[in-house]
This record gives C-alpha cells, structure tokens and sequence, in this order.
C-alpha cells in the first residue's frame, strides 16, 4: 500500500491545503489545480492560486489549464475504442487503413501498428523539425523520418500518436476533435475538455507564467495535436485515469478491461535517451529498472507497487497524473507555471506517500 491508507480524507485534505501554498510559493508557480483520488474516485478537488499573476484571478476546481502530454493517455484511450469495436487492429500496420502513404518515401512508416506508436517505439523523434508556430502544431514543417526500426527500442515520441490521429481521422471520416466529443468526452461527462482553443475559448483558461512568474502569451491550437493540445481540469482527467485504474465499473463509454489492461501494462522499458539530447539515437541505452511504458501511460513498478502515470510539458504549463490501480489511489495536478515539475515530488510524498522513481527518470531526462 502506499504510506497513507488509514489516514482519513478529512485530515489529508487539511494537511494539503495547508502544505500546497507554501510549495508553489517556494517553487515560484502562481496556480495549481489539484484532484485527489481515493477508491477508484475523485475524492476531492481544489485550486491554488491564482489563474493570472497580473489579474489575480483565483484558480478554482473548474479553471482550465492546458493538459500538456496529458494528452496522450487520454486520445489512446479514445483511440482504443476503434480496436474495441474492429475498426482498428492493434498489431496490424497502420498504413492499411490508408490509401496513400503518412510519410512518402520512409518504408518503415509502412510496417508501423498502433501498439508501437502508443508504446514509443515508431522510431520516431519527439517531434520533426519546425513543426511548431503561433497556432499550433503544423505538419508542413521540415519531413518526417524514422530513425530507428519500429519496435527496436522506446525514444519518447509526439509524432506518434499525430500518426494514430491521422489513421483515426481517415477510419471514421470525423475530424480529430470531433471523435473525442462524440465518443469520449459527452458520453464520459467531460465537459471542460478539448484539444483546441481558440480565442474566446482562451478567456476561461488559465495563463501559463514563465520561470520568473511572469505571464506568457496564449497558445490557441486552430487544430487538434493529439500529443500535446488538450485543455481540460484535473477532475475530468481523473476520469480517464480511473477508469483505466478499474475497467469494469459498468460505465458505457469505459473500454474493455482487456484494452485497459493493454494500457497499464508495460510494453517496453524506457531508457534515458531522448531525442531532444545530443548524439540521439546513436548513444547506447540502459533500460529503467522500475519504469516503462504502456500504451498512453507509462507505468512504475516499485517496492512491490505498480502505478500508472504521465507528465505534461507546454513550456508555461505542466501537468502531472500518477495513479495505483491495485490501491484505488491517485492523483492529477495542473499549474501554469514554468516551474510547475518541481512540485510533483512533494505532492505524490504529501498526497500519497511512497518513492517514485517516475520523477527521478523525469528529472534526469527531461528537466536534467
């Protein structure tokens, strides 16, 4: 178990709301928003802060923020329904659902399945070059190529799962956007969620705040980045999470336990080369002892605990969900700060309790 299963929801709840301030404050993070859960449910859901450090906004349960790479376990689960129901296999490539190549000109695109591109292991980079401006992510930007076998090795990956979306697009003649309304976030209650944004959209959502506290511009995603452009709560998060933490709830919208058992298992061990690091992919790589990758989340096996998890990274927004299935226990936290990351340790120690080497492999890799 983790180290606070007998304290009660009364006496944590006091403790956080009396440590959290203190923390941001020292972390220099000017909102938080923050759900806590206890037996496979959101038990309590709080903001910190305030939505704008100019305006002094104060962030509230319902504030939105952006859910970063968030994103991604929550598409995969949407993704997944199409396996559910046969219109996408698991393990076959996901070219044949296309009648002209994703990458022309790059073979081993042709022979990669959707378990390899929801593991990391399409041989991808993160991202192509120059795939990125004022309105989001563009695909028009510099060719994209693999740089490894697919299913060689783990080497994190947005790319990816903007291949699933393409594939998902093509089966279901919907837009990207409109898959996830229709079939995960009406039927899941979902209410605050979106993977676009734009301009009125942006004046209910939280401003993100560079490493000084000082607010950033506002990114409006014109269209939807399945890796990367979600705008939701904690609250409507942690539905993905606990439904994917116990599948067999009865909920209509929820995926099979057989899907769901595909997400919170490993499929692959994760190493410490990315791709954002120098020499990659030709630098050799140690497997992680306690941490891999599922498909969406990945996954911490340690002291005899198994978690699933994620983070998120927008630049002014970070983002952090981390849940034990066997336990019931979880928690997803959203800030709009650059500084965001330094506060996921103390709060999985405070809300939790236990290790997580997630967040030293996070530390080491990403913010090293």
């Amino acid at each position: 178990m983790t180290s606070k299963p007998n304290e009660s929801l009364d006496q944590l709840v006091l403790l956080l709301e009396e440590r959290i301030p203190g923390t941001m404050h020292e972390a220099n993070v000017p909102g938080l928003s923050f759900a806590l859960i206890q037996n496979w449910e959101t038990a309590w859901t709080q903001g910190f802060g305030v939505m704008n450090a100019e305006s002094r906004e104060l962030v509230n349960p319902g504030t939105v923020f952006e859910g970063c790479s968030l994103s991604k376990p929550v598409f995969a689960y949407a993704a997944l329904k199409l396996c559910e129901t046969g219109s996408i296999d698991l393990d076959k490539p996901l070219s044949q659902y296309l009648s002209e190549p994703y990458v022309p000109n790059e073979p081993r695109v042709q022979t990669i399945t959707m378990r390899q591109a929801l593991a990391h292991t399409a041989g991808f980079p993160n991202w192509r070059p120059d795939c990125w401006n004022e309105e989001g992510w563009n695909p028009e930007g510099k060719p994209l190529q693999t740089f490894f076998a697919p299913g060689e090795r783990f080497s994190y990956s947005g790319e990816g799962y903007m291949y699933v979306q393409h594939v998902v697009e093509h089966v279901t003649g919907q837009t990207g956007e409109s898959y996830m309304q229709s079939e995960l976030f009406k039927p899941a209650g979902m209410k605050s969620s979106t993977y676009l944004c734009t301009a009125d959209q942006a004046t209910d959502l939280a401003t993100g705040h560079d490493e000084h506290g000082r607010p950033a511009k506002k990114q409006l995603y014109r269209s939807m980045c399945s890796a990367a452009s979600l705008h939701s709560t904690p609250s409507d998060v942690a539905r993905i999470l606990c439904a994917c933490m116990r599948p067999d709830s009865g909920a209509s919208w929820h995926i099979n336990a057989e899907l769901a058992k595909e997400m919170t298992t490993a499929q692959v061990p994760i190493n410490d080369s990315a791709s954002w690091h120098d020499n990659w992919p030709d630098v050799p790589v140690k497997d992680d002892p306690f941490v891999s990758w599922g498909l969406g989340w990945a996954t911490q096996n340690h002291n005899g605990l198994k978690a699933i998890w994620h983070w998120g990274d927008n630049g002014p927004f970070k983002a952090f969900a981390i849940g034990y299935p066997e336990e019931g226990t979880g928690l997803v936290a959203m800030a709009n700060g650059s500084n965001g990351y330094k506060l996921w340790s103390a709060l999985c120690s405070m809300a939790l309790g236990g290790e997580y080497p997630c967040i030293d492999w996070l530390n080491r890799v990403v913010y090293s």
